[in-house]
């Protein structure tokens, strides 16, 4: 027996090809997976898309299962147990007009995960990330491998207006990927009973969590949570930020569910009334949970609270306690003088000392005024490139002022 004449890949099966969002999913699921990578589907020939998803579920089926009679099409012969009194087993794809739907879902539905039954077997049909495409199919409008737009997009909040999303694009695929790998666990939901659906979600994010904390990840888990608060505001059938880091059963009520409603409609005519003084709303909501507007509503009452906190902390960036602004993290962009009207540092010359000004003011007062380390540190290493005659004791008197850090008050799937 001889390696000559083949290489690695030679011996690379698809199911050993993991990344952190596949790790994630097989770690989690009782069930063998098979993966559908929907950027190897193409939106102007369903011909090749059909043969592409048939040959792939095939190969990995027979991968999983290798005595399984010719006979048999995985991707034809697969069945979805529908729920009810009387659980009945319906084709995924009997027929041209089925496949064609579930490429169409496939290409458009973001990481999903189905449990399916195959020849008697039961594995999960687990869609990766991939580009969801925009309706008309032409160009895609989010990248779901890319974790700031997956993360806009499970919050319904632009990129810019999360500034404290915490974890690396590994983190983050896994979470889905645990996610996903729960759904494999449950019984398949109807999108109509939106009771079941929100369950579903709920415990997938919640395992989701704890993978999080356990491999000592806290604070990526708290990320996941701001998401989820943000994204009630658009998103009802993914409102669940109240079962995450709590003691109470994920068993969904009719008062959660109406909360959710209201809660929606209730974020909606505010930013009807503030526009995009997104401070101004978030006061406003304040000073109405403050004055008893949920009183006889504690569901409402404390999704109010979590999205007060979570629009301070991710959106204004303010503490969301005190409603005061925070120094920027050590992840955030330093700030470029350059970029500042009027701030190229320069010299003037007093009659005692001399002092570095910075858009016309002093140099300290514009650092304590921005609060922003990063920004403290690049004014401390610019001074100490300029070489233009500065003694020995103006230096000390920098050194000796340095700003202080101090926070000053802001200025305002499926998974």
């Amino acid at each position: 027996m001889s390696f000559s004449g083949h290489t690695q890949n030679d011996f690379v099966t698809e199911k050993s090809r993991t990344d952190s969002f596949e790790e994630g999913v097989e770690d989690t699921s009782n069930l063998p997976v098979i993966f559908i990578d929907p950027d190897h589907l193409q939106h102007d020939n369903m011909q090749k898309n059909i043969q592409a998803i048939s040959e792939t579920v095939n190969k990995q089926f027979r991968d999983i299962f290798p005595d399984t009679p010719e006979n048999i099409n995985p991707l034809k012969d697969a069945v979805v147990t529908e729920p009810g009194d009387t659980p009945k087993d319906i084709p995924l794809a009997e027929n041209r007009h089925g496949i064609k739907k579930l490429v169409s879902a496939l290409q458009d539905a973001g990481p999903a995960a189905m449990p399916i039954t195959i020849n008697g077997q039961k594995v999960c049909l687990v869609n990766k990330p991939g580009h969801v495409y925009t309706p008309n199919g032409q160009s895609p409008f989010i990248n779901m491998k890319n974790k700031d737009e997956v993360m806009s997009s499970l919050a319904h909040t632009p990129q810019e207006d999360l500034k404290n999303i915490k974890g690396t694009e590994g983190d983050i695929q896994r979470a889905i990927g645990v996610h996903e790998g729960t759904h494999c666990n449950q019984a398949v939901t109807k999108q109509s009973d939106t009771k079941a659906v929100l369950e579903s979600e709920a415990w997938g994010d919640h395992h989701a969590r704890e993978d999080l904390i356990k491999r000592g990840k806290p604070e990526v888990a708290e990320s996941l949570k701001d998401v989820r608060v943000l994204g009630a505001a658009r998103d009802h059938s993914h409102a669940t930020a109240p079962f995450l880091g709590t003691s109470k059963e994920i068993t969904q009520s009719e008062d959660h569910l109406k909360a959710n409603h209201e809660f929606q409609g209730f974020i909606s005519k505010g930013k009807e009334l503030f526009g995009n003084d997104t401070e101004g709303l978030i006061n406003g909501v304040d000073t109405l949970v403050k004055g008893g507007e949920f009183a006889d509503e504690p569901e409402g009452k404390a999704q109010a609270q979590d999205y007060i906190e979570t629009v301070r902390r991710q959106t204004l960036n303010q503490d969301p306690e005190t409603g005061q602004a925070r120094p920027l993290s050590n992840n955030d962009a330093t700030l470029d003088l350059k970029n500042i009207q009027g701030g190229q540092p320069e010299i003037i010359q007093g009659d005692i000392k001399d002092t570095m000004e910075i858009g016309g003011v002093k140099a300290s007062s514009f650092f304590n005024s921005h609060s922003d380390p990063g920004a403290a540190q690049q004014r401390l290493d610019q001074q100490a490139k300029l070489d233009v005659g500065v003694n020995n004791e103006a230096n000390l008197t920098a050194q000796n002022n340095q700003p202080s850090m101090a926070t000053a008050p802001a200025t305002p799937m499926t998974i």
